[in-house]
Parts: C-alpha cells; sequence; structure tokens
C-alpha cells in the first residue's frame, strides 16, 4: 500500500508547505487542519517521513506518518473516494500471465 496518513499535534503550515511542495497536487488530501493523506508509491513510511522533513526535527515540528493499511471511520464521501482510489491504483494487477 502506498497510502500513508501524515498527522501532526495541531494545523501547521509549515507541514502543509512541505507536503504541497514535495507531492503533486492529487497526490495528498487535507482530512483537517494538520492531518493529510499522502499518495508515495515509490516511498517507505521512513522515505515519506525523511521528503517532509519530520524526521530529525528538520522541518521544525512534530508529526508522524502512518502507513494506511486499513481503515474506517466516518467522514465526507469525497475524501473516502480518494482513498479507494489511490489504494485501488495500488493494488497488484489480479490478471494473470507474465
Amino acid at each position: 500500500m502506498t497510502v500513508f496518513a501524515v498527522i501532526a499535534p495541531a494545523d501547521d503550515p509549515k507541514l502543509e508547505e512541505a507536503i504541497k511542495e514535495k507531492f503533486a497536487q492529487g497526490d495528498f488530501y487535507k482530512i483537517a487542519p494538520g492531518q493529510f493523506f499522502v499518495y508515495a508509491p515509490t516511498l517507505t513510511t521512513q522515505k515519506t517521513s525523511e521528503r517532509l522533513g519530520i524526521t530529525g526535527g528538520v522541518l521544525g515540528s512534530f508529526a508522524i506518518v502512518l502507513r494506511l493499511t486499513t481503515y474506517a471511520g466516518w467522514h465526507s464521501k469525497d475524501m473516502w473516494e480518494w482513498v479507494a482510489a489511490k489504494l485501488a491504483s495500488a493494488a497488484p494487477s489480479s490478471e494473470g500471465g507474465e
């Protein structure tokens, strides 16, 4: 899976700026202030954290990165559609053949 939750303890303009700088429009979704989903098909959790400057405090604020493996809850239809689309695009093909 290649969707990550990036969570800060509060609204963080530096984190939001880093996400907008490092990821293409459509590859991140702002859930709420300080909370984002990020689509990064070639990155690990660690590399995503490093890219955003979270690791080692480079960004200068607290945040965590979690790989999304399953999900549940109540939020806008738009958010659930974004998550489903990104996870579907990351899923291996079910078609046979080499």
